[in-house]
C-alpha cells in the first residue's frame, strides 16, 4: 500500500485493511532519501518488546506488565527480502527469550 504524506503534518494515521485484522504484520515506511523504519504489529493478546541491540525479547500480557514465562517463541531473520527461520525456544521465568 502506498500512502501520500502531507509534509505539513508530524503524524499520519493509516487504517489497517479489514482482511488483515487478525494477522501479525510488519509495517515498513521508506522515503525518497533512503530512510527506512519498520514496526511489528501483533494481533495476539501479547505484548512483545524486542531489544535488537541485546538480541533479547520480552513477552508480557497485553495491557499489563505481567511477564509470561514458558511462552513458545519463534524468531525469523530477513536478509535481502528473504525470510528464514533463526531460533526458537521458551521464555524464562521473567518472560525473556535470548535469541542473540
Amino acid at each position: 500500500m502506498t500512502i501520500e504524506i502531507d509534509h505539513n503534518k508530524t503524524t499520519v494515521e493509516v487504517s489497517r485493511p479489514e482482511d488483515l485484522g487478525t494477522k501479525n504484520l510488519v509495517i515498513e515506511g521508506t522515503n525518497n532519501g533512503g530512510i527506512k523504519k519498520s514496526k511489528i504489529y501483533y494481533s495476539a493478546s501479547l505484548k512483545v518488546r524486542v531489544m535488537e541491540n541485546l538480541g533479547l525479547l520480552k513477552v508480557y500480557k497485553l495491557n499489563e506488565d505481567v511477564p509470561l514465562p514458558e511462552t513458545y517463541v519463534k524468531v525469523y531473520s530477513m536478509k535481502e527480502k528473504q525470510v528464514a527461520f533463526f531460533k526458537d525456544g521458551y521464555t524464562d521465568m521473567r518472560g525473556h527469550f535470548d535469541y542473540g
